[in-house]
């Protein structure tokens, strides 16, 4: 079964890799304690340059180890929805109904494939797309986007709040600069602040269609220029989410609807639908997505 790792091996690898870390870990553990005997035996008044020695030895060797460890972790949130994915066995197949139920601690989505003229469109984009903000820098902030798009998702889970309370909270806490601009994770900092949990992936078609089919909310980094057809030389980084996919008559991905929180400017509405190529002309490559936990 394929999720958010891939392949069951992938969940597999996961896990040796992690087994390799807490060895290394447990190793590292035991060199500093030897350290720290012998450093008691020898050091006398004048020993600082012993203990400073010692020190940035510590430091040294558990900056190497720390960026795996992060990297390890990374791959663990992604493992943990992999197996959530897994535990729920959702079918997201062209025309089939989800049930809304509930499987031990794991949410299913409630929501389902509706049938149009030429495919299949999930769930109501239009009528979600009335209730999210399209206005964003109501309260001056000149790059507030990221900002918007997390009051976007706290709003799809059931809590109305504002631009201007989530960009308070998230800038007293740090985790956006003067002016709202945000990176994928400090966004997923500001969720969490709100219960809401997510994951950072690779930007492609298939985990987009895949998340949002399981009732999940993805938060896609594009290139607003190539989003609006604009010209120019530099890349202006710009978030928007994902509310809805469709698809043809064979479940093939056609299109995405978004909610742009700049959408009020261009005289857009909340729900937007752009073709794959469209979005994928526009997104930055070397940037994260974020998909979040079964929202709706």
């Amino acid at each position: 079964m394929n999720g958010v790792c891939g392949s069951a091996e992938a969940a597999m690898a996961l896990m040796t890799s992690m087994k390799k870390h807490v060895s290394q870990l447990l190793e590292l553990n035991h060199e500093i304690i030897g350290d720290v005997k012998r450093l008691r035996e020898t050091c006398r008044d004048d020993s600082m340059d012993e203990m400073e020695y010692f020190v940035q030895s510590c430091v040294t060797q558990m900056g190497q180890l720390l960026p795996e460890v992060k990297r390890a972790l990374q791959r663990l949130e992604s493992y943990a929805a992999f197996i959530e994915n897994m535990e729920a066995g959702i079918l997201s197949q062209g025309g089939q109904k989800l049930q809304g139920v509930t499987l031990g601690k794991v949410r299913r989505t409630k929501q389902i494939w509706k049938q149009t003229d030429d495919g299949y469109v999930y769930d109501s984009p239009e009528e979600l797309g009335k209730k999210l903000d399209i206005r964003q820098g109501k309260t001056g902030l000149g790059g507030s986007c990221g900002i918007c798009s997390c009051e976007n998702i706290i709003r799809i889970s059931g809590t109305e709040i504002s631009e201007g309370t989530v960009f308070q909270q998230a800038y007293q806490e740090g985790l956006c600069d003067p002016q709202g601009g945000t990176n994928a994770e400090e966004r997923q900092q500001i969720l969490a602040k709100y219960n809401i949990v997510s994951y950072q992936a690779d930007q492609t078609m298939e985990q987009v269609k895949i998340a949002i089919t399981e009732g999940r909310i993805v938060n896609l980094s594009v290139d607003a220029r190539k989003l609006y057809g604009e010209k120019g030389l530099f890349v202006k980084p710009h978030s928007v989410i994902v509310t809805s996919v469709r698809t043809d008559e064979k479940g093939n991905l056609m299109a995405l609807t978004i909610c742009d929180s700049n959408a009020y400017a261009l005289g857009d509405t909340g729900a937007k639908t752009y073709s794959v190529e469209e979005i994928e002309n526009a997104l930055i490559k070397q940037r994260k997505m974020l998909v979040t936990q079964v929202l709706r």
